[in-house]
């Protein structure tokens, strides 16, 4: 986003340029006030930038949130804070079957995806866009390894809170997904095969089995 400024002095350098910028004092839990960048900040930087200010003033505030939880200074939205992680250690969010808000899919993606479904394995015939969607795991709903209603039973979220993981279950699980890398990475595109390596592949890793 931005350079970051020991000083409000230092600030005041930066900003003779095209862009405002949002200031952190390094090692410190108390980002840099909005009103000392407006008193210092040139004019004319400030009717180039005020909408671009007043965004930054709410970076800000969520900076402050972070500062408490990290010792480095890191923005919500970064890499990996968007992960869903289901029962058996899928993320969710990058499953091109899932349309829960806000990763709604249009028809003609959800359709597309049943034919790449078939093409891999998973299905025997093209499904509707209505069969293919997904809004997360339930008990109610089929899981061939019953995965989610061993963690309902059990009072947990996923497999990371079992203490006897990795389980017969679960192992079966890995086994069976690893089964089908070699069909994805024949019939998927390069983004395609790296969407579905997020979604399924990293199962291990979403559990902090690796």
């Amino acid at each position: 986003i931005l350079p970051l400024a020991k000083t409000v002095a230092g600030a005041k350098s930066f900003c003779e340029g095209e862009y405002a910028i949002l200031l952190i004092v390094k090692n410190s839990q108390k980002p840099f006030a909005m009103d000392m960048l407006l008193m210092h900040l040139p004019a004319t930087v400030l009717q180039r930038n005020l909408l671009y200010l007043m965004f930054q003033s709410l970076v800000v505030r969520f900076s402050r949130l972070w500062y408490n939880r990290s010792k480095e200074s890191k923005l919500i939205g970064e890499e990996h804070m968007d992960k869903i992680i289901a029962a058996c250690g899928n993320d969710c969010s990058a499953c091109p079957r899932y349309v829960k808000h806000p990763y709604e899919k249009t028809e003609k993606e959800l359709l597309h995806t049943a034919e790449l479904w078939m093409m891999i394995g998973y299905r025997d015939h093209v499904v509707s866009a209505g069969e293919i969607s997904c809004t997360g795991c339930r008990p109610e709903n089929r899981c061939r390894y019953q995965i989610v209603r061993c963690c309902e039973e059990r009072g947990i979220a996923s497999c990371a809170d079992c203490p006897e993981r990795p389980c017969r279950k679960l192992s079966e699980c890995f086994e069976i997904t690893r089964s089908f890398e070699p069909m994805c990475r024949k019939v998927c595109t390069d983004q395609e095969y790296e969407q579905l390596c997020k979604a399924f592949f990293e199962k291990e890793k979403n559990l902090g089995l690796q």
